[in-house]
């Protein structure tokens, strides 16, 4: 049942993000670059003093602010961009790391054993090995070939 529901929660976040996308992308432009700056960092020093960093409880309107406010800043940097699959992905990407993260890392805090934390910092450096030893080079010989 909770598998139906996260994955139905996907695919709905996922097709609005895919619809919002070209709306977006255009959204800022006659705004100047300098505004846009300004605003995408008073939206992070938002996030950044109000998110809950303590292992106690956070306070819910606390953390609706600080979501609201690096959610912002990301679709201020976002309507940078040239085209609509970049928006997509930095979309995503601070939706990931700003709305979903928070959450894993408080269920990690609560639950987690010195045991769990060593393994998980094992994947992570292991999965860094890998992508340096695998994937820059291959981005090095793409960029080659396109240059």
């Amino acid at each position: 049942s909770s598998g139906i529901n996260a994955e139905y929660g996907v695919t709905l976040l996922s097709g609005f993000l895919f619809g919002m996308a070209p709306i977006i992308e255009s959204l800022t432009r006659t705004i100047s670059d300098d505004t846009i700056y300004a605003m995408v960092t008073a939206g992070l020093l938002v996030n950044f003093a109000i998110q809950n960093y303590t292992p106690l409880p956070a306070d819910y309107m606390s953390t609706c602010v600080s979501l609201n406010a690096a959610i912002f800043s990301a679709v201020c940097l976002a309507s940078r961009l040239d085209n609509v699959n970049s928006v997509l992905l930095t979309m995503i990407v601070a939706i990931l790391f700003y709305g979903i993260l928070p959450i894993i890392r408080d269920r990690f805090r609560d639950r987690a054993s010195p045991l769990t934390v060593l393994l998980v910092l094992s994947t992570v450096c292991l999965a860094g090995l890998v992508s340096a030893v695998f994937i820059l080079p291959l981005v090095a010989v793409v960029l080659v070939c396109v240059c």
